[in-house]
């Protein structure tokens, strides 16, 4: 279920560039307000699948009405105007509606000192889930892999990047559908489109003191229309629950 959240701005603010950290933080305290034992719940265990914790979240980059980029001697800063909005979703209705019930309840987005005054939250309609599912990312989509003990990025012109994305989707199938899948690599099929430019596909984010490497860019997914459903509602790569790997089909957004 997919939510839109919109938001007025009365006057120029001047935010950090690196805000996913504080939205993250916002979205478990709201869900914790609109229902306590599921914000618990998620907060402290999430969905436990081969030993670890996955949680079922998932939200976009905020989208500005106006923005610029302020620099200074000792450093820059997006300043930010008029509005915005951004999206949140999950494969569990009960965590959307809990955020819903929490937006009622804490009328603000609060980003560290700074809030913004919900306007409307928005239920999203469903695309059709049909291959091939042309795509663009509303978040960076992280491929981290471990190597000679060390975290690791790969990158879209790398064969690993599409490894970890289709091992993650089949990991979070399992976990929606609770049933293995039986799809093979070949299965699912990813393809980035001709206007891929890799300095401007590369971003990197400081959440909480730690550096994350990703990627936004359009693409074209060809894969089952249950693994589309998967794509779309936990999101490609790792680190969803950070703001990572949304994606929209283009034309929604």
């Amino acid at each position: 279920m997919r939510l839109k959240i919109n938001f007025s701005i009365d006057k120029p603010v001047n935010l950090t560039f690196n805000y996913q950290y504080l939205l993250s933080s916002w979205v478990y305290k709201i869900i914790y307000k609109g229902n306590s034992r599921l914000g618990k719940w998620l907060h402290e265990k999430g969905c436990l699948f081969k030993g670890k914790n996955y949680k079922p979240i998932l939200f976009s980059n905020v989208f500005f009405d106006e923005s610029k980029v302020v620099k200074s001697p000792k450093h820059s800063c997006l300043q930010v105007d008029k509005g915005g909005y951004f999206y949140f979703d999950s494969f569990r209705k009960d965590i959307c509606y809990a955020l819903m019930e929490g937006t009622w309840q804490k009328e603000k987005v609060i980003l560290n000192d700074k809030e913004f005054v919900i306007t409307s939250v928005e239920i999203v309609k469903d695309p059709h889930w049909n291959s091939p599912f042309k795509a663009k990312t509303l978040g960076p989509i992280c491929a981290p892999y471990v190597s000679n003990n060390k975290l690791q990025y790969s990158n879209p012109l790398e064969s690993k990047f599409y490894d970890v994305i289709r091992n993650n989707l089949l990991n979070w199938y399992e976990i929606i559908y609770r049933k293995p899948s039986e799809l093979k690599k070949d299965d699912i099929k990813i393809t980035i489109d001709q206007s891929f430019n890799f300095k401007k596909a590369e971003k990197l984010i400081d959440f909480k003191g730690k550096k994350i490497k990703g990627y936004q860019f359009k693409f074209t997914l060809d894969a089952p229309s249950e693994v589309l459903e998967v794509a779309y509602r936990a999101g490609l790569g790792s680190y969803g629950s950070q703001g990572f790997g949304m994606v929209s089909e283009i034309g929604e957004c």
